[in-house]
This record gives structure tokens, sequence and C-alpha cells, in this order.
């Protein structure tokens, strides 16, 4: 990537000598803070996205950043996710009949994929909602898609897509299903026996029907399903949806502890994408929820500002009404 970006040093206490310790999430790198004119009024529109990272609800995606790759193709897959989106996996996104594969991002446009996903109905993108898991994790470094794995996230909004019933997993990831989703839905992936039970039990119903909770009411909690009639997925499964996820649907990037010194990588290739459309740029988060860019802030200091912006923007809506 840019030769221009120096290098992040890591340092910190209990490193053996001549060695690099990562640093600590709660001491992000030092990265390019926004300076000129220009940029210090895109940092405001960039200040609005700011948000909780672990709200519940929060829908996000995690892309995986492997160690072997190379800048080069690490830079490609970020310029298309700046510019096509986030786009998934599909089951015949060339004309050929081919077996689930990762969709090949740097290769394909997004006129390609949304040719495809209408005629196969096949497309989907993998990922999570915070506070709805199987193991009521409520933060999203708890999902074990940024402790162990090297990626960086995208946390986005799910609002333009429904929720429809539950899908097992095999009918996803199998080549030989003629499982179809709908456009702009998003279902919850199960393994086992919960999707039968779901229709045994509901049919058809979407997540939420009047008939779902009058069932819960007459029932004790089920651990698969919410007290409103949602289901709860596992984090390894999550939710899937279709056909993909905007670049004006992203909210903004979480960088995972084990990539956290290529942050300026990140922000740089950001900026080069969105030079013309710096509304469109992104404030980046650690997996721990504070703020490393374009301002530091740690992720109490988030949550206060969140508070009192909103809080203004209500007031000012009400003395506006």
């Amino acid at each position: 990537m840019s030769d221009d970006i120096k290098d992040i040093k890591q340092s910190g206490p209990g490193g053996i000598e001549g060695e690099p310790v990562m640093p600590s999430p709660l001491e992000p790198p030092q990265v390019e803070q926004i300076k000129t004119p220009e940029e210090l009024e895109a940092e405001k529109v960039v200040m609005e996205k700011v948000q909780d990272i672990n709200r519940e609800g929060t829908a996000f995606h995690a892309a995986p950043y492997s160690r072997g790759d190379s800048g080069e193709k690490k830079e490609r897959l970020l310029r298309s996710i700046f510019s096509a989106g986030l786009l998934g996996f599909c089951f015949s996104y060339d004309g050929a009949v081919r077996p689930y594969e990762e969709f090949r991002r740097e290769d394909n446009k997004a006129k390609i994929w949304i040719g495809t996903a209408r005629m196969t109905k096949r497309n989907i993108l993998n990922f999570n909602i915070v506070g709805r898991s199987i193991r009521s994790i409520s933060e999203i470094e708890g999902t074990g898609w940024f402790g162990s794995i090297r990626s960086v996230g995208f946390i986005f909004d799910l609002s333009e897509f429904s929720e429809d019933s539950p899908v097992l997993a095999s009918e996803i990831d199998s080549p030989k299903s003629k499982f179809k989703f709908k456009f702009r839905t998003f279902r919850a992936v199960w393994r086992g026996y919960m999707v039968g039970e779901w229709r045994r039990r509901f049919g058809d119903k979407k997540p939420g029907h009047p008939d779902i909770k009058k069932y819960l009411q007459k029932h004790k909690a089920q651990s698969w399903i919410t007290d409103e009639g949602f289901p709860i997925p596992h984090p390894d499964d999550g939710f899937a949806l279709t056909p993909r996820v905007k670049p004006r649907m992203l909210r903004g990037i979480v960088i995972g502890d084990l990539i956290l010194e290529e942050t300026p990588d990140v922000i740089n290739v950001m900026k080069q994408c969105y030079e013309k459309k710096k509304q469109m740029m992104l404030p980046m988060y650690d997996q721990k929820g504070n703020l490393l860019w374009p301002r530091k802030m740690t992720y109490q200091e988030v949550k206060q500002f969140v508070a009192e912006r909103d809080k203004k923007k209500a007031e000012e809506g009400k003395e506006n009404g």
C-alpha cells in the first residue's frame, strides 16, 4: 500500500527484548488524524456516524484479512468493499454451476453480483447482530470473529432489509439445495433441530408474528428464541442476507486486535476511494469500541459523546417542531 504511511512501532511492558509487542486495545496505535481545513469539515460528517458499536441490534460483518495476503490483495479487498459494498458468497456468479465458494471481490463488479443474485437467489452475505446470539453475547468482541481471526469488520444499517423465517445451514451451503432467498431479506441460520421446531410450530411465519408471541406467553422461556419471537442463532452461523450491503449502508469499521498495526493502511485506502466523496468516509474503532479515527476516544468517551450528541439533536428537534 502507500509508502507515505509510516509503520507503527509496537512496544510495551513485558515484551521480550528485540521483539515487538502488540499494542493494547486500550492504547490504539497512533494513526494520522484529519488536519486540513477540508478534512476538518469532513470530520464533522464522520463524527455524525460515530456510535456505540455494542448497541443492541447493530449488524456487523467480519471480512478476513489474512496474514499471508499481500498488501496489494488487502488493498483490492478494501477498495472493492468501499466501491461495491459487502458482497459475500454466491452459487453461480459467472454463469458456471459451482458449489458455494467465496466471491472474488477483487475480480467482479457489483453489477455482475446483482445480476447473478437475481438469477439464482443464492447470493448471500453472512453477518451477526449484537444482542442476538445463543451465547448471550452482548459485545462484538465476544463473537470470536476478532479475537482469534485477522479481521476487519464493518458495521452497517440493516433497516432496508426485512427479516424472514430461519433457514437451515445446509439449505444455503449445499450446491444441490433449491432454497431461494427473497431480495432484501435476511434470515437467522440454524443447524440441527431448531429450524424443524420453528417450522413445526410456526410454519413460515416471520419472526415477531403475533401468533409466535402468543405461543411464547403460554410456554416457558426458550433458549433459541427471544420473548418477542425472534430466532437466536449461534454466532458461528449468525444471519444471512441478500443481495448485498451497499456502500451507503456502511456505518463504521472495526479493526481487530490482530491487525491494529495496519490501521493507517485502511485509513489511507478509504481516503483514496472517497477522495471526492468525503461524506462516505467512516469512523474506525478497535474491537472494544474505542474510536481510532477521525478522533481518538475511549469506549466510555464514545458512549458519552453519542449520548450528548443525540440529546442535543432531540432538543433541537423539539424547538424546531
